[in-house]
């Protein structure tokens, strides 16, 4: 059995360009994006235990740090993946 995965997508661009990426990755979240992230963490249904950080590039998000936070704070996640081309890796350790 598989465990269903949760994605987020973080609000920002993504400096990689990649050739094979589809997305201008130029899109403003919307003016409710946190709120509606808590809504939605807090009514999946109880089998979803794993969540994806993803973007554009996560580490360029100003909300990453909001998210991650989100996340331990919903108590409900055993695993959480971060999916990151490792630009701004450094600045948060």
């Amino acid at each position: 059995m598989t465990t269903p995965n949760f994605t987020i997508i973080t609000p920002g661009g993504c400096n990689a360009k990649c050739g094979f990426c589809t997305d201008s990755m130029n899109r403003s979240p919307s003016k409710n994006y946190m709120a509606n992230l808590i809504k939605t963490i807090a009514t999946l249904p109880p089998e979803y235990t794993q969540v994806s950080i993803s973007g554009g590039e996560p580490t360029l998000s100003p909300d990453l740090m909001t998210i991650l936070w989100l996340i331990k704070a919903s108590n409900r996640f055993s695993k959480v993946v971060l999916t990151t081309n490792g630009s701004k890796l450094a600045s948060f350790v």
